[in-house]
This record gives structure tokens, sequence and C-alpha cells, in this order.
């Protein structure tokens, strides 16, 4: 899906969300699964996080270091992004379940 990631386009919420009324939530929920949802935003925090790994390594490699400081950068990049890629999917299924609750209760 975001085999080409130089080509997305980051947006604030606000850009799109605010035109829409909370019944146009509801019908876009309604079109997709938790797990369609969810991993987009997996596989950009995946995307994110290989990057950051990749940047920490090629910046530790130009710093003089031992290789043990240099192993326990990248295990901290790796930690720190693994964690916000956990929250973002807990809260994109979170939002998912408050909209699915929201419109359950409405029916």
């Amino acid at each position: 899906m975001f085999s080409e990631p130089e080509k997305l386009e980051v947006r604030y919420n606000s850009e799109w969300l605010g035109p829409m009324t909370f019944a146009d939530v509801l019908r876009l929920a309604g079109q997709m699964t938790v797990g369609q949802l969810t991993l987009p935003f997996a596989q950009v925090s995946l995307a994110i996080a290989n990057r950051a790994v990749e940047g920490t390594k090629r910046l530790s490699a130009r710093v003089i270091g031992t290789e043990s400081e240099i192993k326990e950068a990248v295990a901290t990049t790796q930690r720190i992004v693994k964690r916000t890629a956990k929250k973002t999917v807990g809260t994109a299924r979170k939002a998912v379940r408050t909209v699915k609750a929201k419109a359950k209760a409405r029916a």
C-alpha cells in the first residue's frame, strides 16, 4: 500500500475531517473494518521506524564511539518507535469502537 512513501502527503485531520458531519464519519467508518483502518497506521509507523533505525545507524557510524553505544542507540530508537506505533494503532481502534458504539446506540 505504501510502497512509495516519498509520494505520501501528510495532512492535518482538521483539513479533511472538519467539513464532515457525524453522519459522514459514520458512513465512512461503516465502509471499513478495524483492520483496514489500522493497517495503514501500522505500515506508516513501520516505515518511519525503519527510516529512524537506518538514520540512527548512519549517524552512529559517523560518531566516534564503541559498538555497544551504537547498538544501544539503535535499540532505544526501535523501542520508542514500536511504542509509538502501538499507541497509534490503539488510538485508531478506540476511535472505531467509539464510532460503532455511538452508531449502535442511535439505531
